[in-house]
């Protein structure tokens, strides 16, 4: 009797508390839903708070500051021009103490930042330059000269008054950090459209060596061979690729050549940064980043860096390349401009060059008012 007694008021205190909380959920189920949801956000900051703290403690917040930014980067804070960002990337040679230092390599890359892609237009470096009495690529070591900074600057401004486009950034590095980045990666695979051969490629050190009195100075130079195809090189082959000009096929052996092959490797390096082993590998990632801050200089901000950085992984596949127009530019006498090869526009002004990059970019553009 007593167990059944006191089943009994087990059973009505159960129905009881059961009645008690359909009550205050049924009246105060929007207060309970903020509660658990207020618990949730509370969770989930201090998650948060202890993940950044922990970041900051470890040297990587910036890192991951800089992640955020390339997944969530707006073209709001990059300078451009009816919605085009343009890159001049400078390629220099000389150490500045035996030799000069000269933008022998010249690229414009040319964003449209609203999604058509890329295009990639060399400027020859041995175009004159009548106000600096000297050729396109002598306008860095002069602006460096006058003020640290200066050679970015000045080398952008001549650019804007050839090409006739805005040039919002620049961005140099010689050629030893050339071959670091191409080093760093493993090698990169160059597909070689044509086969050549040049036998007077300088060796580095030698460039006063009188050679036991060889009147030819061929201690100087050595032969270099590439062959068609698709061909795999460390950052001492890439770069005498880039830099050869001495080849008898008439092909390869000019200046043009250079700047086309130069946009070769830069696709190829391009190919590197996007792939699998790369993009999923953050130490890689980073690494490589700190890389390029070491050995190279740009007036760009380090948003500005990751937006392009962004905008080169989105169009991966509509990265253009453009072979000058050897017609626009003629070759004058030597005895003209100080016994010098140079370059001067055809038409006698920069109006042609002016219209053949119109028609690179022209129908691309967008106007933002940037």
């Amino acid at each position: 009797m007593e167990k059944r007694r006191h089943k009994f008021l087990s059973e009505r205190r159960k129905r009881f508390l059961a009645r008690v909380k359909r009550k205050i959920l049924a009246r105060h189920i929007l207060l309970v839903r903020f509660g658990v949801f207020l618990s949730i956000f509370i969770f989930l900051s201090l998650i948060v708070s202890v993940g950044v703290f922990f970041l900051k403690f470890s040297g990587y917040y910036k890192y991951a500051e800089l992640g955020f930014t390339f997944i969530f980067a707006s073209n709001k804070k990059v300078k451009s021009t009816d919605g085009r960002t343009n890159l001049l990337f400078l390629g220099l040679s000389g150490d500045g103490e035996k030799n000069p230092i000269l933008s022998d390599t010249m690229i414009v890359a040319s964003f449209d930042i609203y999604g058509s892609g890329v295009d990639l237009i060399p400027i020859p470096r041995d175009i004159w330059i009548e106000e600096i009495g000297d050729k396109l690529n002598g306008a860095y070591r002069l602006g460096n000269e006058k003020r640290v900074g200066g050679g970015i600057v000045l080398a952008k401004s001549y650019v804007e008054e050839i090409l006739g486009i805005p040039i919002h950034y620049g961005f140099s590095m010689n050629f030893d950090g050339f071959k670091e980045v191409v080093d760093y990666f493993g090698g990169v695979e160059v597909d070689v459209p044509r086969s050549f051969e040049d036998k007077k490629y300088p060796i580095e050190g030698r460039e006063e060596d009188l050679c036991d009195g060889d009147p030819e100075y061929a201690c100087r130079y050595e032969t270099i061979r590439f062959e068609k195809g698709l061909t795999t090189m460390d950052g001492d082959t890439a770069l005498k690729y880039v830099r050869s000009r001495h080849s008898e096929d008439l092909e390869e052996g000019t200046d043009f050549a250079r700047t086309r092959r130069a946009q070769l490797v830069m696709l190829a390096i391009k190919d590197k940064l996007i792939s699998r082993d790369f993009l999923y590998h953050p130490r890689k990632l980073f690494g490589f980043w700190d890389l390029i801050k070491s050995i190279s200089e740009t007036d760009m901000d380090e948003y500005a860096q990751v937006f392009l950085a962004r905008k080169v992984f989105d169009f991966r596949d509509k990265i253009k390349m453009h072979d000058f127009d050897e017609s626009l530019l003629k070759n004058p006498p030597f005895s003209d401009y100080n016994n010098l090869y140079v370059l001067v526009p055809t038409a006698g002004d920069w109006s042609g060059i002016h219209e053949w990059v119109g028609k690179i970019i022209g129908e691309n553009s967008r106007k933002t008012g940037g």
